[in-house]
């Protein structure tokens, strides 16, 4: 498995650097920037993704084939493809226009790494598409770092986790955006979303109903992953308010 160091500020392969979200880094600073590969991840993140590649190996499990959604300035899929030494890595973006540092590194890695633009993750054909188009096997890692909108990451989860290999996980990053202190006045951008925790609130329910769906779910500040149990899902068709019985109540959204 690939080693790597990291500070607040950068992650460091042998070969590679990837520059992390921070004081110092900061998001309107690399997203025009075609020279370097950076990550809206934080050092919290990396360590997240730690405890994930030590869940795989205390199971024995190799991370095969890797989907992420939202690729941003390209720095997470290599991060991805080298810390689970993937076999497969595909990245899906709802922006047309390639961005280049992963462009760069997927030209380096052509059989590894393939990028689709131009894809809506709240569109299920589209979605489906990719996944049957480009994985020949199930996926053992999906990561949603996408449009972190209620809604959008919902309809994905139910498209993509049927796909998954019993024992993948799910990735769902920022889940928790909405209870931050920016987040409390109506001059922030998503004030007027509903809130990612609202689909957490359902993980929660479907995993305490049926541990054959989901077997485990795990929670930091900022990302959760739930780890797909035994049950095979019916693609295309699976809906989480087929699985989370609720006694006939409602959620109150917040």
């Amino acid at each position: 498995m690939s080693g790597f160091t990291f500070n607040d500020d950068k992650l460091c392969f042998d070969d590679l650097d990837i520059f992390l979200l921070s004081e110092k880094n900061t998001k309107s600073d690399y997203k025009h920037r075609d020279d370097v590969l950076y990550m809206e991840k934080s050092a919290p993140y990396i360590r997240s993704y730690e405890k994930i590649k030590t869940d795989f190996a205390a199971r024995k499990k190799p991370v095969s084939n890797v989907l992420e959604i939202g690729i941003f300035r390209g720095g997470s899929a290599p991060f991805l493809h080298r810390l689970f030494d993937a076999q497969r890595v595909v990245c899906v973006d709802i922006q047309k226009e390639p961005v280049i540092p992963l462009e760069t590194y997927r030209q380096r890695h052509h059989d590894a790494i393939t990028t689709r633009y131009g894809i809506d993750q709240a569109d299920r054909p589209a979605m489906t598409q990719v996944l049957e188009a480009e994985f020949r096997a199930p996926l053992d890692l999906v990561v949603d770092d996408a449009s972190h909108l209620y809604e959008q990451t919902k309809t994905t989860f139910e498209t993509v986790f049927p796909y998954l290999n019993p024992g993948g996980i799910y990735v769902i990053e920022d889940w928790s955006w909405a209870h931050e202190s920016a987040a409390q006045h109506d001059g922030d951008f998503y004030w007027d979303k509903a809130a990612l925790t609202n689909l957490i609130f359902e993980l929660i329910i479907l995993h305490g109903g049926d541990r054959g769906i989901i077997d485990y779910l795990s929670f930091d500040a900022g990302l959760m992953w739930a780890r797909k149990g035994w049950k095979s899902l019916p693609k295309g068709d699976f809906r989480l308010a087929d699985h989370a019985p609720k006694r006939g109540r409602m959620l109150a959204a917040i």
